[in-house]
């Protein structure tokens, strides 16, 4: 097996270097986060019959997406530090097994508890694969073709938004061995352990704090747990309530749980002690405002799309296959997107560009929804396009522009703690959107002028998303130069290599 174990502190300076398998690798890598994407999109056309056989409720439904999003939030950050401890590929192939069995459970499950507890263990092996993905690809190759591997991620992210309702309606529809909804999750099994082998021969072993103590903040992990689950819990179970006083203390308890744990992590890196988020990426402006956005962006986009496949299902009386075809414009938007953005150097013109097409999107599926009166697929054609390209284009370019202000040898907690803030905005997007959404809703009263109204509350939520995403880049420096790229010439790397 090919191991790769880069030393020290700073990034290689050769730009000429390359891992000889590095696109195998690469393909591997992608193919395990194509099944963890593929796994968020397919799941959400399915809601409607997971929640019809397991005789669930709408909130117990909104838990299935968000725990699973909170949980890949949280763990992302511990685990992207420990692939930076003690070696990428351990923590990635670990992923892997764990995200076979956990489908394989999440299929299994009899119950919605039981669903809710196996998609908890498939959010955990989903964030041990994740960061090392995006770190091992930066260890892999040199800076002349660093932008190319990126850009393929968002080119997954996009084929993996196409195919995931596609085949979600189409399995439900074709209901392969009378599994129903269960087959989108069993389908993880067989591309899980394809990946798997490959990744055993392929895929190197990078670390870069090889030699050092290896501890993690797990404390650090509880305290953002506990402040993530303040503002989880009240808004998703709040309405069920009726919102009641503890459901507003719950959630103001965040601010001083996370200044705890902000604090403290400050504390523990004046003592050169180990912490669950690098204390200058907090200090680091383009970081913190470019994350900040990502959150913002995320919260957006994570609460439609579920919304809308409910808004499509149960408003409109659209089949799962028909609500998969109907969101395959988005789907190419993003795909295209990715390919043309990749070719344009400008981050902040990209970010606004994008932005300012998802505001659009939104604002003439507003008018779609409020006035064709029977709609159906064609008329959803266009604004979901022109939202699939402002998204192809504001994500690929958001990642990239925090990216690139991280030092090579923290890329697994860098990418960890990016990846978990946009997860923790989606969580938050899903609670605060299926609030506006259900609130409409009153005495059980569910016709189809109820669910428009309430659809276009929501499309007004992602316009107000989409402008602050636009305000957070303003406090990006967009002209500072790259930290995980050689600005020196090239000389020998020091690098070992063996089997």
């Amino acid at each position: 097996m090919n191991e790769m174990k880069i030393q020290g502190a700073v990034p290689p300076p050769d730009q000429n270097f390359a891992y000889p398998h590095r696109w195998a690798a690469m393909f591997t890598l992608l193919a395990a986060n194509f099944m963890v994407f593929l796994d968020v999109n397919i799941v959400l056309v399915a809601i409607p019959s997971i929640q019809s056989s397991l005789q669930a409720n709408m909130m117990q439904m909104e838990w299935v997406v968000a725990v699973y999003i909170a949980c890949y939030a949280l763990a992302l950050l511990p685990l992207g530090k420990l692939g930076d401890l003690y070696g990428r590929k351990k923590l990635f192939a670990s992923g892997v097994a764990g995200f076979i069995v956990s489908s394989f459970l999440c299929g299994a499950s009899t119950t919605v508890e039981m669903l809710i507890f196996s998609r908890i263990l498939q959010a955990v092996s989903a964030a041990m694969i994740s960061p090392q993905v995006m770190a091992v690809a930066t260890s892999m190759f040199s800076p002349k073709e660093r932008s190319a591997s990126f850009a393929l991620f968002g080119l997954v992210a996009g084929l993996a938004a196409i195919v995931g309702p596609v085949v979600s309606g189409a399995l439900i529809k074709v209901n392969p061995f009378d599994f129903g909804w269960r087959s989108i999750f069993y389908i993880n099994i067989p591309i899980g352990l394809a990946v798997l082998f490959v990744a055993l021969y392929r895929v190197p072993n990078t670390a870069s704090y090889a030699g050092e103590r290896k501890k993690n903040d797990w404390l650090g992990v509880l305290l953002v747990g506990i402040a993530l689950l303040s503002l989880i819990f009240p808004l998703i179970e709040g309405r069920a309530y009726g919102w009641p006083l503890w459901c507003f203390l719950l959630m103001a308890a965040f601010i001083p749980i996370i200044s705890v744990f902000i604090g403290r992590s400050i504390k523990l890196a004046k003592e050169n002690k180990p912490t669950l988020l690098p204390i200058y990426l907090m200090a680091n402006r383009n970081y913190m405002f470019g994350a900040i956005a990502v959150m913002g962006f995320f919260s957006a986009l994570e609460g439609f799309l579920l919304i809308f496949v409910i808004f499509l299902q149960q408003g409109h009386e659209f089949t799962p296959m028909q609500t998969g075809m109907a969101t395959v414009p988005f789907s190419i938007g993003v795909l295209v997107a990715t390919v043309i953005a990749a070719r344009f150097q400008n981050l902040k013109v990209k970010i606004f560009s994008g932005a300012t097409l998802c505001f659009v999107s939104t604002i003439v599926l507003w008018f779609v929804v409020n006035n064709v009166e029977d709609l159906g697929a064609k008329g959803l054609m266009l604004p979901l396009l022109i939202g699939g390209l402002g998204s192809g284009v504001t994500i690929a370019s958001l990642f990239q522009t925090v990216m690139r202000t991280v030092p090579l040898k923290d890329t697994g907690a860098g990418s960890g703690a990016l990846q978990a803030m946009q997860q923790v905005g989606g969580a938050l997007g899903i609670a605060l959107v299926s609030q506006i959404f259900f609130s409409g809703f009153l005495n059980d009263a569910q016709s189809v002028e109820i669910f428009n109204a309430s659809f276009k509350d929501v499309l007004v939520y992602c316009m107000a998303a989409y402008v602050f995403v636009v305000f957070a880049v303003f406090g990006v420096d967009f002209k500072l130069p790259s930290k995980n790229e050689p600005q020196r010439p090239p000389v020998n790397m020091p690098l070992e290599e063996g089997s």
